[in-house]
């Protein structure tokens, strides 16, 4: 048995129909443990185009140091997945930075591109 009384809608992100929307882990923003980033096979999509993909995105990084300024670094990639040096960025980062990704590309078999709101996740 669930313990569904404690359950509230805030407690899950609820995606229903439409056209693609970028998620990262299952989130589209909040924490994400630094492991499952590593481990994430790609950027999912949620939507009812059956056929969109990922062609690429871009992956900015803001890191704050001990003085309290930040250093930001951005990377490319034209995959679904991230890059061996996006990882190792990742790997790198203090927990508590913000990861954004953005510009990402989503195309359907008959060629249309939708416009995909960035996801914006912290390392955890």
């Amino acid at each position: 048995m669930t313990n569904a009384e404690n359950f509230t809608l805030y407690d899950a992100e609820v995606f229903i129909g439409g056209p693609p929307s970028a998620t990262i882990c299952g989130k589209t923003k909040g924490e994400v443990l630094r492991n499952d980033l590593l481990n994430m096979k790609s950027i999912e999509l949620r939507g009812c185009v059956a056929t969109a993909k990922v062609t690429g995105f871009k992956m900015t990084v803001v890191q704050t140091n001990k003085e309290g300024s930040d250093k930001v670094i951005i990377l490319s990639t034209e995959e679904d997945t991230l890059t061996e040096k996006m990882k190792g960025l990742i790997k790198g980062t203090p927990i508590g930075s913000t990861i954004y990704f953005e510009e990402i590309n989503v195309v359907d078999a008959n060629g249309k591109k939708y416009d995909i709101e960035p996801v914006v996740v912290t390392i955890g």
